[in-house]
């Protein structure tokens, strides 16, 4: 064999693997990208009840609205409290009941890691990858993209629900997308199922109380001096 020959060979064979490269990168549809939200949107999470009597405090339920880059959640749990949570630019303020006391903390994603997290896309989903689809599945009679991911802590860097002094603890979080409307259909933890129900958007952002506007405002003046540009 000359070696034209074998150029024309080896070029053959490098465009074919590039267009079967191209054409699985085709194959692979929208449920490897993480689920973004549109500008606006409102749901409830609502959390299958804890059949544990160690924490009185159990999440029961999560509100959410998203409102032209505002995003604001409304945790409520099984002792009748809430805790409460704005999100605008950088800076995302909380209002919590703790004991009967209202305590408001203030992050800022440009310093707080927490903060940085709560963004625009579904919160507990960014696992989602092509290495964790498990299939497609029906969720409640609808058609879904299954992911699923089992994630080990030591007992030093665990979360503390999943805290234990003597082992390992496995993690596993599950997902079920709606493969018509890309929204989350339901997600577990460890078993525990979390649903999705969407409604409609209101007319507008969520208030937010005095006492939180004036907490930002007084973060925001304190931070001026580290960064120019805080408005």
């Amino acid at each position: 064999m000359n070696l034209r020959i074998l150029f024309v060979l080896l070029f053959v064979f490098a465009a074919a693997g590039e267009l079967t490269a191209q054409q699985s990168a085709a194959e692979i549809p929208l449920h490897v990208k993480n689920v973004i939200l549109p500008k606006r949107a409102a749901w409830i999470e609502r959390y299958a009840r804890s059949t544990s009597e160690t924490n009185a405090r159990d999440i029961a339920e999560i509100h959410t609205l998203i409102f032209d880059g505002e995003r604001y959640s409304e945790t409520r749990f099984s002792d009748g409290t809430k805790s409460q949570t704005w999100v605008a630019g950088t800076i995302m303020a909380t209002l919590d009941t703790i004991e009967g006391r209202e305590e408001i903390s203030i992050n800022d994603s440009r310093t707080d890691q927490l903060a940085k997290k709560t963004g625009r896309e579904f919160p507990g989903l960014e696992y989602i990858s092509a290495e964790t689809f498990r299939g497609e599945v029906k969720y409640a009679g609808i058609a879904c993209w299954h992911f699923s991911q089992e994630k080990v802590f030591s007992p030093e860097n665990a979360p503390p629900h999943l805290r234990n002094s003597e082992k390992n603890d496995i993690e596993k979080r599950e997902v079920w997308i709606d493969m018509k409307s890309l929204l989350p259909v339901a997600r577990s933890i460890n078993g525990k199922e979390i649903v999705y129900y969407f409604h409609p958007v209101p007319a507008g952002p969520a208030s937010m109380p005095i006492q939180v506007q004036t907490e930002i405002k007084n973060y925001k003046k304190a931070m001026a001096r580290y960064f120019p540009d805080t408005k």
